[in-house]
């Protein structure tokens, strides 16, 4: 069987043996996949001198139904040197890494998650040590693409400076049973509205007009509004993201 070749951002690689790795890649028009790269640390091989984890390159590989697949080549493309600049875009990009890893699939492609984390990992470094606005878009592109996105609907009572949030039903709910309410700020909705239009517009947040207008954001605001969706993933996935903790300082949401 001929290899498929497709475009893939390494999210993990663990050493197999001495010239050897094991790597989980996320592809563009194929989903996740695990594989084995044979040989890939030798002097001479079609790997690129290995694959490391937060790079993208154009891999070829030979899938498989059940087991590892096997990765025959990894050719290297691009580092992301702007995500690894300073220690909090570091941690903003291994948080989305970690968030693909538990949410995505094999065999289960979401070519718009693909594109949304490269150009994540491309622009973490232009607002300094700030994520701030690509990750959170990151982050909601991921929750549409896999169903999960919560709902941004008005509150049963508007007007309130703080909204309760039901993590199990996913939207605003003062009914909701109290230890099961999150309060949340409406700035932090607002900002996310406005998110949430420009990623179904397909608009660039970084470009002049293409984001939220400046009055509903700003460093805090985005870095609550990133806190909530991270723990709202961790609610909605059943699983703990220890990145998240190392990417907003807190492990669970942030009053």
């Amino acid at each position: 069987m001929p290899p498929v070749h497709d475009d893939a951002v390494c999210l993990g690689q663990w050493d197999w043996s001495e010239t050897s790795q094991t790597v989980l890649l996320l592809t563009r028009t194929h989903g996740a996949l695990r594989g084995i790269a044979k040989g890939s640390r030798r002097p001479k091989s079609a790997y690129s001198g290995g694959v490391e984890i937060m790079t993208r390159g154009e891999a070829a590989f030979i899938a498989k139904q059940s087991g590892l697949s096997t990765l025959t080549a990894w050719d290297l493309v691009e580092t992301f040197a702007a995500a690894r600049q300073t220690l909090a875009t570091f941690h903003g990009a291994a948080y989305a890494l970690d968030l693909c890893r538990r949410s995505l699939s094999a065999g289960d492609p979401h070519p718009r998650v693909f594109d949304a984390l490269v150009a994540l990992l491309r622009g973490l470094g232009h607002d300094g040590d700030d994520p701030g606005l690509p990750l959170l878009r990151f982050q909601w592109t991921l929750a549409i693409e896999i169903g999960l996105a919560p709902r941004l609907d008005d509150p049963p009572r508007p007007g309130q400076p703080v909204w309760r949030f039901d993590p199990l039903a996913a939207r605003f709910a003062e009914a909701a049973p109290r230890e099961e309410r999150w309060p949340v700020r409406v700035g932090t909705v607002r900002l996310l509205r406005a998110v949430a239009d420009a990623v179904a517009s397909d608009q660039d947040l970084a470009a002049e007009g293409g984001g939220p207008p400046r009055e509903v954001w700003d460093q805090e605001a985005c870095t609550r509004a990133n806190r909530f969706l991270a723990a709202y993933f961790g609610r909605a996935l059943e699983t703990e993201l220890p990145s998240a903790r190392f990417a907003f300082g807190v492990g669970r949401h942030n009053r």
